[in-house]
């Protein structure tokens, strides 16, 4: 996608113009610690997992958020896709993708240095790219759709520069 990617959390579309230029991050969060065996050996206990995301944006205008209630869980609808990568066809992607128009999952095919556009096919959350002769890797990607926690986006205006910036921090619910 390009920057003018859709954003949408709790049903509000922030619009283009306060999300000029964007960045999204992705941070794993979990219930994991590392345990020591007797003979040092480490060994590493997960009770959960979930997902953090970071999204900074500036603009000529504010995002337009204050209407939505932080008390409960939003739906955020991601604008940085993710990917899974391997040597074969098909990938198990998470169910909390986005589904709207322009936001399907996509794959490429890596043939010698190059990525090559290869249809993908959606059976479930199962995603079967069309095979490339002579690729070696493959590569589907898709963008996130997550229930989250968030306090809300912290706000900043430069008025010299007549531009607005925002960061919102939301963990998965």
């Amino acid at each position: 996608m390009s920057d003018a990617a859709l954003f949408v959390l709790g049903g509000v579309e922030v619009e283009l113009h306060a999300r000029l230029r964007w960045t999204q991050s992705y941070t794993p969060i979990g219930g994991s610690t590392v345990q020591r065996l007797s003979d040092g050996a480490g060994h590493k206990q997960s009770r959960w997992r979930r997902t953090a995301t970071v999204l900074t944006c500036e603009g000529w205008i504010p995002p337009g958020l204050g209407s939505l209630d932080y008390a409960g869980a939003l739906e955020m609808r991601c604008v940085s896709p993710r990917a899974i990568a391997g040597p074969g066809t098909s990938f198990t992607l998470p169910a909390a993708r986005r589904s709207d128009s322009g936001y399907e999952p996509f794959g490429f095919a890596r043939l010698g240095d190059e990525w090559l556009p290869t249809a993908v096919m959606m059976t479930g959350d199962q995603a079967n790219l069309d095979p490339v002769t002579g690729a070696d890797s493959y590569r589907v990607l898709w963008y996130p759709q997550l229930m989250v926690l968030t306090d809300g986006p912290e706000e900043d205006t430069d008025g010299g520069a007549a531009t607005y910036r925002w960061r919102l921090a939301a963990e998965e619910a």
